[in-house]
């Protein structure tokens, strides 16, 4: 399946061997792999899923060429037009409107700081579709909060399926792909989506793909800047 900006988080058949599949953004792809499945069990996620939600969100603009770092590495808005999702316009607006310009790093935690309920956000077009079940809880019996769970696991098999297909079959990744293994490795989050034994060879795959640079000639260097940002967001928050 050929990935275009204008079909992200889109339900469209095509005539690849994944036929109807659903395409989503980077930011719900990330939110369908941590959930729990219908009996609870879920995928080990980093804490701090938040900046990996907006380095996600930085990236989806760059790749949709409403964003880039200029020559001094500060993240500047390039087309301000409406994207078509709420949150992404968000973000336009949100580093368009700056007094001042900063780099992807600042953005990623000034970003995930100012969105208000961002998860939830994120979650509503895919509970929306069917795919994430929201059930209101309490919490000892007293404060109420939301638990979200997959109600239909196929998607998140099919991302896991790309993965591996990738990282441990060694097929050809494609560009869309390529910039989920980095949102993921950043985040610290990749290697929990793959069983034990394969862990250390994905690992391995995806470390010499950064190292050689295959994000910035696949997708250009920007967004492998922005990766980076995220591992140091992260990195600053566990501290």
């Amino acid at each position: 399946m050929k990935f275009t900006a204008a079909r992200f988080g889109r339900w469209e058949p095509d005539n690849s061997p994944r036929k109807g599949c659903a395409v989503f953004n980077l930011a719900e792809e990330l939110l369908i792999l941590s959930l729990p499945d219908a009996l609870g069990k879920k995928v080990g996620m980093a804490g701090n899923i938040s900046y990996a939600l907006t380095g996600a969100f930085i990236i989806e603009l760059m790749t949709r060429g409403r964003a880039r770092l200029n020559d001094k590495k500060k993240l500047e808005i390039t087309d301000s037009s409406s994207t078509g999702n709420e949150l992404l316009d968000e973000v336009i607006q949100r580093i368009r409107g700056a007094k001042r310009p900063a780099t992807a790093q600042t953005w990623i935690g000034n970003l995930a700081l100012a969105i208000k309920r961002l998860r939830p956000r994120v979650l509503q077009p895919l509970v929306d579709k069917g795919i994430v079940r929201a059930e209101p809880k309490k919490f000892l019996g007293l404060f109420p909060y939301t638990y979200y769970f997959l109600f239909d696991p196929t998607p998140a098999m099919e991302i896991r399926e790309r993965l591996r297909a990738s990282l441990i079959d060694e097929r050809a990744m494609e560009a869309r792909t390529l910039l989920l293994v980095s949102i993921l490795q950043a985040s610290r989050f990749l290697t929990a989506q793959l069983p034990k034994t394969e862990r250390k060879a994905a690992n391995k795959k995806a470390a010499q793909l950064m190292k050689e640079n295959a994000i910035a000639k696949a997708i250009a260097d920007q967004n492998a800047a922005v990766a980076a940002a995220v591992i140091a967001a992260t990195s600053a928050a566990s501290s």
